[in-house]
């Protein structure tokens, strides 16, 4: 079975017991965008996702069920202290550039 990001990211929520008001509170959103997020209408900012990943203590993306397979966990957790680096306007335009080469594919 597989989950997407959405349904991970509320599972995590309610298992650490924060309000969707206490968790956007904490990553600095409103309500109202947390539970956008959480419903699949919207995608987080590379970062949102960062300090999401964060306030759930989650620590690294490669903790996300997504990254099954050993190499793309192994490079994950390899890229992971890289991008913790980066400031927040080169993270938005990384994450930018990243979905202009997503839509080539």
């Amino acid at each position: 079975m597989t989950y997407d990001f959405s349904y991970i990211l509320k599972q995590k929520r309610l298992a650490k017991e924060f309000s969707i008001k206490e968790l956007a509170q904490k990553v600095d959103i409103t309500a109202k965008y947390l539970s956008s997020i959480e419903n699949g209408r919207r995608v987080p900012s590379a970062k949102v996702l960062s300090r999401l990943l964060e306030s759930l203590n989650m620590k690294a993306f490669s903790d996300l069920p997504f990254f099954k397979d050993k190499k793309t966990k192994s490079f994950i957790e390899k890229i992971t202290p890289l991008i913790s680096k980066i400031d927040e306007n080169n993270l938005d335009a990384i994450s930018e550039m990243m979905k202009i080469m997503a839509s080539k594919k």
